[in-house]
Formats: structure tokens, sequence, C-alpha cells
């Protein structure tokens, strides 16, 4: 039989902490780095991600 320990379950966070925890993840995610020989497409494709 399988013994259960539900002491180390952790909570999980409301719904305005789960989106801050989402976004920056996504913001860690994406590059941050832009240099002018960038092409006017790839700026705008990623000031869109950002």
């Amino acid at each position: 039989m399988v013994q259960y320990n539900f002491k180390n379950i952790t909570v999980v966070p409301n719904g305005k902490d789960f989106i801050d925890i989402i976004l920056s993840r996504t913001q860690r995610q994406t590059p941050t780095v832009v240099h002018k020989s960038y092409a006017i497409s790839r700026l705008r494709q990623f000031y869109m991600r950002k």
C-alpha cells in the first residue's frame, strides 16, 4: 500500500502570482541584445515578443 505525505505538497499560487511567474519565465527566454545591423523586420519581431 502506498503512503502519501500531504505535508510535502506545495500550494498552488493564486492567479496574479501565477501570471507573474509565467511572464518572468517568458521574459528570461527572450533575447535582450539588439544590434543596429539587424533588419527592421527582425527588430519589429523582437519588440512584439517583448
